[in-house]
């Protein structure tokens, strides 16, 4: 990458009439990779806490006496971001009839579950 970039200057330094210093460009690489890597490391560690996140939701709402629609709502509506969207999949993609009433009785159902101490907290 070095020696294409000290062959080739860009279009900018041409337009500046001057030669890109290599070694600030370098410099400058190996800084952007090490801040790639750190940020990699950060969502890498993110998304293990997400992981686990969602397999202590399965495990909550597989613990709970549900029936098996009521634990794919659940598990869809805790699965997306917005509970509009939840239902929209609930509603297209699963054919749940109801829509917004279903997944208030799921919910409603979950929670006194919960109260109850049936289940771990949700």
């Amino acid at each position: 990458m070095l020696v294409k970039l000290s062959q080739e200057p860009s279009q900018d330094s041409l337009d500046a009439g001057r030669t890109p210093d290599i070694e600030d460009l370098a410099e400058e690489t190996i800084l952007q990779k090490r801040r790639v890597k750190e940020q990699a490391r950060r969502l890498g560690r993110m998304i293990d806490d997400l992981v686990e996140d969602e397999s202590r939701i399965r495990s909550a709402v597989m613990k709970m006496s549900l029936t098996d629609t009521e634990r794919l709502v659940l598990q869809v509506i805790f699965a997306e971001e917005t509970l509009v969207e939840g239902e929209r999949v609930l509603v297209d993609d699963f054919g749940l009839r109801g829509g917004t009433d279903s997944i208030a009785k799921t919910l409603a159902k979950a929670r006194r579950h919960h109260r109850k101490g049936r289940a771990p907290r949700l």
